[in-house]
Order: structure tokens, then sequence, then C-alpha cells
């Protein structure tokens, strides 16, 4: 009895092993990508978002959820946050980040036109607590445009030196 109970504990914890050891790198977003081709978008989403936590194509992965969560109506928010965290990572050269930029700029205007509808039908106190949000937002837009630009404005100095200085 005690050798039976003592193999089905070595059984579950060989099954548990199984299921809980890391995955080959890259799996979760091919898996992501192959749930996206049979449009199993929650469980794509969910293998994208595993794929971030192990830093398995992560860019990519950014980019996917934005367009996920772009569909869905509640989730605009995260589709914000996804192009946002994609276009802050993305090389200089990356060819989708003029694409990126303006999926974020329509998932904004989107996400606005939406809280101003429910602005419309809200009470005034709700009213003055979403203005208050949607202002506070727009200065974390401004903020992060002026540190965009003083970027830009030191690599292009950078490059400026480097050509004066013929490297």
């Amino acid at each position: 009895m005690k050798t039976c109970l003592a193999l089905l504990l070595l059984g579950a914890m060989c099954c548990c092993w199984v299921s809980c050891r890391p995955v080959d790198d890259g799996s979760y977003y091919d898996k992501g990508m192959a749930l996206l081709d049979s449009k199993d978008y929650p469980a794509a989403a969910d293998a994208f978002q595993r794929a971030l936590l192990n830093n398995d194509n992560a860019l990519s992965a950014h980019l996917q959820l934005g367009m996920l969560f772009e569909r869905q109506d509640e989730q605009l928010p995260l589709a914000v946050w996804h192009y946002r965290a994609y276009l802050a990572m993305a090389p200089t050269d990356d060819s989708q980040i003029d694409a990126v930029r303006q999926w974020l700029e329509r998932v904004e205007r989107t996400l606005v036109a939406s809280l101003r509808l429910k602005l419309d039908n809200a009470s005034d106190e709700e009213r003055v607590m979403r203005v208050t949000l949607l202002e506070q937002h727009a200065q974390r837009q401004k903020n992060w445009i002026s540190a965009l630009e003083q970027e830009n404005r030191q690599l292009r100095q950078s490059l400026a030196e480097a050509k004066s200085s013929g490297k």
C-alpha cells in the first residue's frame, strides 16, 4: 500500500514538473500566432502575455496584443499601453513604427470619444472626475511628447557630432 502511494505521489510530482517546467524559447509567441490563425483570440492574448513574461519576442508580442485589444472597446486602454510599449522598445529603423503610431492615435481617439460619450451620460460628480482624469492623461501625453522631442534633439546632436568627427 505504501509503495502504491509512493508511486502515485511520484507520478503526480512528475506530472506537475512537466506542466510547470519552462517551455522552450519562442513557444509562447509561436503558440499565440497559431491561436491567432485559428481565431482563438482570448487564448492568443494569454499566450502573448506569457511571451512577455518570458521575454519571448516581446516586441512583436506587444504589437499583437495591441492589435488584439484594439478589437475590444473595453480593452482600448490595454491596446494603448501595448502600442506605447512597442514604440518604446522598437529600434529606430523599425519599418512598422509609423504604422503603429497611426494605430495608437486611432485607438486614443476612439478611447477619448467613448469616454466623452460616457461623460455626456454621467452625473455632475462623475463628469468632474472624468474631466480631471482626461486632463491628467493629456498632461502625461504632453510630457511624453516633450521627452521624445528632447531625445530626438539629443540623437540629432549626437549624429551631427559623429558625422563631423568622421565616424
